[in-house]
């Protein structure tokens, strides 16, 4: 039987690389159809398609959860009004479950609310009583409820010191997300490192932080470019 489990830095990596792929991504035996799930304006229903690829049965629980950026970091607590149904399933070789997924109790929005699905399987292992530990790939898939297709994020850059090196920080007052993709930070003609990736989201009326290191970093005026949702980033930034 092919092994599902991989490492935790093979799920994070699958997991960052669901903001820049196509609308159908393969997480080892599951194929996931589409990556992100978005409601715009009125809408509180979508679906997702999950399809097993694998030679064997698989087992899969999905779980719902608000996402929010509260201290420049992603943070997860369940949720009340995102729901997925059917929240556990079993797929037979080539089978394909449609998930619903539903938005509840929310009426209107003005600012676009985030959430994510946790897909994770359950190890066969843990279905039988097996005594042991694995770590089974989990992927987060994100789901939006946007105000309009007109929502669109607006983002301001700031730099601080810190007793490391540099903060770099995108606040969003912009009322739908920013996905950054291939951002890069330099100061003149040399380039900033940053241990975590200069990636990821910036949620509608949040910030998102990221530590910076090298020489000048957070004393010394950058310049950030990349790609956004919308388009191309590039800001001039000064502590």
């Amino acid at each position: 039987m092919k092994a599902f489990w991989v490492g935790a830095a093979a799920v994070a990596l699958f997991a960052s690389t669901l903001a820049a792929a196509p609308p159908a991504a393969l997480a080892g035996s599951v194929e996931l159809s589409p990556i992100t799930l978005q409601m715009v304006g009125k809408e509180r229903t979508t679906t997702l398609r999950v399809r097993n690829t694998e030679a064997q049965p698989i087992t899969l629980q999905l779980r719902a959860v608000d996402w929010d950026q509260p201290k420049g970091e992603d943070a997860y607590t369940r949720s009340q009004t995102l729901a997925v149904s059917p929240p556990v399933f079993t797929l037979k070789p080539g089978e394909t479950q449609t998930v619903r997924v539903v938005v509840e109790g929310v009426d209107s929005v003005k600012t676009e609310k985030a959430y994510r699905l946790i897909l994770d399987q359950i190890p066969e292992s843990h279905l039988k009583g097996d005594a042991g530990v694995v770590v089974p790939i989990r992927v987060l898939l994100p789901v939006f409820l946007t105000p309009s297709a007109s929502s669109r994020p607006k983002l301001s850059w700031s730099l601080s010191a810190s007793p490391s090196g540099g903060v770099l920080t995108a606040k969003n007052t912009g009322n739908a997300r920013e996905r950054l993709v291939g951002l890069k930070v330099t100061s003149g003609a040399t380039e900033i490192s940053n241990e975590q990736g200069l990636s990821g989201y910036v949620l509608a009326g949040s910030s998102r932080t990221w530590p910076l290191s090298g020489a000048g970093a957070g004393t010394a005026k950058v310049s950030v470019t990349g790609e956004g949702l919308f388009e191309p980033i590039k800001a001039d930034v000064s502590p």
